[in-house]
């Protein structure tokens, strides 16, 4: 009996010195809101648990002592700590992760980032969002308008299926080639000839960003040139401060594979990265007669290399980025009838077989930092990015009568065009050269230097920015003609290099900015000026010249000074939630030609956001007021292809963003998430006149723009875990005409609306792994994206994409 009584003497003392436990909360620094799904270990693995829906944690039954805690989650920078447990201690934890958003330090988020992640968007004043790496692996996609659909206020215009050449805009601007917006990758410009000849046939690699960034509003005058509707900044993979890596391998439906990899380490003053994307199908159209791919290859490189000052020195780092990616595709200009669309949307004519794109993008950049003082920093970034494609397209019929038939002229009106019709179906065999197919060949220039300087002091704040810039389009086309047999095209006659189009677009900028912010009590107000000196010039050597002496030589140039105010406030009135507003200035850079004035606009905005343990939502009222509205005659539009701009006079596009994401608890460790986006557009034309920019033709007072869909909104919902995951997503986008109109219009002049599902799914199989399969366009719905650039063409069906990816 006494042994029995000593045994439990000594059990209950056991159970006393191992009572100690630690506890806490994972939360995102600076504010409440909890994060769920972080991995939480001691001593390196010895005691492991994961943050519960309330972002809660614990650990009992501990002996006392010291432990090492590290917490560690996707999209954030691991927090590290000692932690020292007393004898018969329940420790409590406040841990707060910061958004793992570029390199360290501070200053290096400020350099690459315009936002500076979610705490950062909430901090600035004026509507900003901000789609995390845990964001883009949820989406689970490849595709760039699957993720900008998650954001409020961004117009989209499909064109592949795939999302090779997004056409995106903000609201209300024109979304052809994203050319009304400012696209960048860690801050730099992205377009080929943002200036000279802005329109977008290259967009960097979405599968291979850490974030991204989407500013509207006076925000966004620090970077330019396009600051009405918005600015686009993607934020690649970042140098890990250890060695580390990830591998994804994806396959799925129509042929579809890629594999990303990345990996990179930091040894002393020292690191680097690098990164491979490859991606390929083969495409969901079939063209007649032939059995060829209609999809595309598409390889991504990336490096960096880094070099950082002693932590005892005065901070300096240095940085540089080299990549290059490269694209073939088969893809057409070359659309369908409106009736050969309803028949079968995945079919291709026959004219279309020789048609395919080749790309080459190189970018270059060497970023330097140095923090002198304790309140400023300062850095410069020289770059330089070079594109070459050609797209090899069929461009014109000639009919019987020798006439030469624009595509986009024949599939508007096929009737009137009968002989040219059976022609590119194939069902006319010809013997001469009555297929012309153009080879849209052109290289893009654009480099330069920019810096800028940040200064901080008692609740002031000042920015200071300088870019010199040059970019340039060299057009030097050519047309081929083809004879048609039984479907089959033969070369007749190869072009002479440089007698279709031959000449070239550039531009020199010099842009500047001041941005000065006060803190004020519960006030931020801000005020910023930008300026722009742009000299854009043609020079056009002419069809009969492709030696280009000079001898029929036309240089035409238009020269810009353009001074864009703005001015926000925001009142914060609690913790978690705040007013703003503000007005600026909206400017674009017109053409080369003289007679084009820039578009111009006053745009004004007055929204709420808040954010708090576990919900954000955010409403913003729009409106910009344009003096003068820009067109641009782009193939990619249904124009000509000039490039030429136009003078659009004054319209109005007026909405409303509204974004919502909550989530609900069912259990400690199972929540539901649910998320809401919806934007309302009004945008139409305020004057009468006659365009000849095709997609406006005869514009009237009232007329709604094109290609601007009135409501779009996307839900998504379903159940999340530790480990798991699903989520299912309807996303909706209202009809949209397809040239300027108002009232009741015929049916082959609307894209029909259409709601879209889609579901994704995720496992976890270890800490480190984890496979993933998303199906887009769950029931498989038939719908037409645009009849543009030539005749109807299909958003993509049914498809299914599974990936497994690993970490290390």
């Amino acid at each position: 009996m006494k042994q029995i009584f000593l045994s439990c003497i000594a059990l209950l003392f056991y159970v006393h010195i191992i009572s100690q436990s630690i506890s806490g909360v994972v939360s995102l620094e600076g504010t409440v809101s909890s994060i769920p799904g972080v991995n939480v270990v001691l001593n390196g693995g010895e005691y492991h648990g994961v943050s519960d829906v309330k972002g809660a944690f614990r650990f009992k039954d501990l002996p006392e002592g010291n432990y090492i805690l590290k917490a560690s989650g996707i999209g954030f920078k691991s927090w590290i700590d000692t932690i020292s447990l007393p004898d018969n201690r329940d420790l409590k934890l406040k841990i707060e992760l910061t958004e793992d958003i570029i390199d360290l330090p501070i200053i290096e988020v400020n350099a690459y980032s315009s936002t500076g992640g979610k705490m950062g968007s909430l901090k600035l004043p004026g509507s900003c969002h901000y789609i995390s790496v845990r964001d883009l692996r949820e989406i689970n996609s490849t595709n760039p308008n699957d993720i900008f659909a998650r954001i409020p206020g961004v117009q989209i215009q499909e064109e592949d299926g795939f999302g090779l050449r997004p056409n995106i805009g903000l609201r209300g601007t024109g979304s052809e080639r994203s050319s009304r917006i400012t696209v960048m990758e860690d801050g730099i410009l992205a377009a080929p000839a943002p200036y000279a000849a802005p329109s977008a046939y290259y967009f960097p690699t979405i599968a291979r960003m850490q974030g991204v960034e989407v500013k509207k509003g006076s925000s966004q005058i620090v970077h330019g040139p396009y600051t009405t509707g918005g600015v686009i900044n993607l934020l690649s993979t970042p140098i890990p401060q250890e060695f580390s890596g990830k591998i994804r391998l994806g396959t799925g439906s129509f042929g579809s594979r890629n594999i990303h990899a990345h990996l990179g380490d930091t040894n002393g003053q020292f690191s680097y990265g690098l990164e491979a994307f490859q991606y390929s199908s083969n495409g969901f159209k079939n063209i007649d007669f032939s059995d060829s791919d209609t999809g595309f290859d598409k390889k991504d490189y990336l490096a960096k290399i880094k070099w950082t000052s002693n932590v005892t020195e005065m901070y300096q780092s240095l940085q540089f980025k080299i990549g290059e990616s490269r694209e073939q595709s088969d893809e057409t200009y070359l659309g369908l009838t409106y009736d050969d669309f309803l028949t079968n949307p995945y079919r291709r004519y026959a004219a279309s077989q020789m048609d395919v794109m080749n790309t080459r993008h190189r970018q270059m950049s060497l970023h330097y930092i140095i923090n002198p003082l304790p309140d400023l920093y300062v850095q410069a970034t020289a770059y330089r990015n070079t594109f070459s494609r050609n797209w090899y397209k069929l461009d014109k019929v000639v009919n019987d009568l020798g006439e030469k038939v624009s595509i986009n002229k024949l599939l508007s009106d096929p009737h009137s065009f009968s002989d040219s019709y059976n022609i590119i179906t194939g069902k006319r065999s010809t013997t001469g050269e009555s297929l012309l197919v153009k080879a849209n060949n052109r290289s893009y220039l654009s480099e330069g230097i920019q810096a800028k300087a940040n200064y901080e002091s008692d609740g002031h704040q000042f920015e200071w920015g300088l870019r010199i810039h040059r970019d340039e389009m060299d057009r030097f086309q050519w047309l081929d003609g083809y004879s048609i047999d039984s479907g089959i095209m033969e070369m007749e006659k190869a072009g002479v290099k440089g007698t279709e189009s031959n000449r070239i677009e550039s531009a020199s900028a010099l842009a500047s900015y001041l941005n000065y912010t006060i803190t004020t009590g519960k006030f931020k107000w801000n005020v910023g000026l930008r300026m722009e000196d742009i000299t854009l010039m043609r020079e056009d050597y002419g069809k009969e010249d492709p030696e280009r002496n000079g001898t029929s030589l036309n240089i035409r140039k238009n020269e810009i000074l353009a001074w864009i105010p703005g001015w926000n406030v925001q009142y914060q009135l609690n913790e978690t939630s705040q007013l703003f507003g503000g007005v600026h200035k909206g400017f674009s850079p017109p053409g080369s030609s003289p007679d084009i004035n820039p578009e111009s606009s006053f745009n004004y905005e007055l929204g709420y956001k808040l954010m708090n343990n576990k919900t954000f939502t955010s409403i913003v009222v729009f409106l910009n007021d344009y003096d003068n509205l820009l067109g641009s005659d782009l193939a990619a539009s249904g124009g000509i292809g000039t490039g030429d701009q136009f003078n659009g006079g004054e319209a109005t596009a007026r909405g409303i963003e509204w974004a919502f994401a909550t989530r609900k608890a069912i259990s400690d460790r199972v929540w539901i998430p649910l998320e809401l986006q919806y934007t309302l557009t009004d945008a139409r034309f305020n004057n009468d006149f006659e365009s000849e920019f095709e997609a406006w033709g005869t514009v009237n007072d009232g007329d709604f723009l094109p290609y601007i869909a009135p409501h779009v909104f996307l839900i998504s919902s379903g159940i999340k875990s530790y480990g798991w995951g699903i989520l299912l997503n309807a996303n909706y986008m209202d009809e949209m005409k397809t040239s300027a109109g108002q009232g009741e219009i015929s049916e082959d002049q609307v894209v029909e609306e259409r709601l879209l599902f889609s579901i994704n799914l995720n496992y976890s199989l270890s800490q480190h792994s984890y496979i993933s399969m998303g199906i887009h366009n769950l029931s498989n719905r038939k719908y037409a994206v645009a009849s543009r650039p030539a005749g109807w063409r299909p958003g993509a069906p049914r498809t299914i994409v599974l990936g497994l990816e690993a970490r290390f």
